[in-house]
């Protein structure tokens, strides 16, 4: 999918300094595997049993030059009960707060872990009585 968006827009939208970037994750059926790729993207974060991976971007970004379409397959990752999968924007590590430090890819990981056991619902921000 990947290499045929690079494609579609290296070819139909050439404009100079035209370029974007994507994930994308695909669940099974089942909702025990996932299938995920990104083109220049931050991490996904996966936590599974109090442990966090990084699904990082393995392709350049689409559409910007030919010679750097997407090559690499999408991650399989087997899943577990309970797990979740984060996908963000790079704006959101890019943030910083009252003394100048940005959040990062590191203080992501922080918030994520310390609210891993929370229910859903409160992870999003929504308190519990919503």
């Amino acid at each position: 999918m990947l290499r045929e968006l690079h494609r579609f827009v290296h070819t139909r939208i050439s404009v100079d300094d035209f370029f974007f970037t994507m994930a994308a994750a695909s669940f099974s059926m089942d909702g025990r595997r996932v299938s995920f790729s990104a083109v220049g993207q931050p991490p996904a974060i996966l936590i599974s049993n109090d442990t966090l991976r990084l699904l990082g971007s393995r392709n350049g970004i689409l559409g910007c030059l030919s010679e750097i379409a997407p090559s690499e397959l999408p991650e399989e990752v087997d899943l577990e009960s309970g797990d979740r999968l984060v996908l963000y924007t790079d704006g959101l590590v890019q943030v910083f707060n009252s003394f100048d430090d940005m959040l990062g890819v590191e203080g992501l990981k922080d918030l994520v872990h310390k609210s891993a056991t929370l229910p859903l619902r409160r992870c999003k921000g929504q308190s519990s009585t919503e």
